[in-house]
């Protein structure tokens, strides 16, 4: 199956930077998860956890990407970037819908 979400170089740099500085075990992952937001912030969660029974498991280059199954229609065409000038990680949408 096809990767649903994608990352910028400078995503992929930044959470392969992050789990080396964090000390993150490799058994965790990148998880990406819809939330209910409030007003202005993304609907999207970003963090590294272990795959739960009910994630999608995808290997995306150094990581492996989890997306819990709820939700995860939202998620598709994702793209994720890095951009240390807006407070981080920016979720753009680029489904097309």
């Amino acid at each position: 199956m096809s990767k649903p979400i994608f990352f910028t170089e400078a995503a992929e740099k930044e959470l392969l930077r992050l789990k080396q500085v964090l000390k993150i075990p490799d058994t965790f992952g990148v998880k990406i998860e819809t939330i209910v937001a409030a007003g202005g912030e993304p609907p999207f969660r970003i963090g590294f956890d272990e795959a739960g029974k009910n994630d999608l498991s995808y290997r995306y280059g150094h990581f492996s990407l989890f997306i819990p199954r709820a939700g995860s229609m939202q998620l598709i065409g994702l793209t994720i970037d890095f951009i240390p000038a807006q407070n981080g990680f920016v979720f753009i949408d680029t489904s097309g819908l």
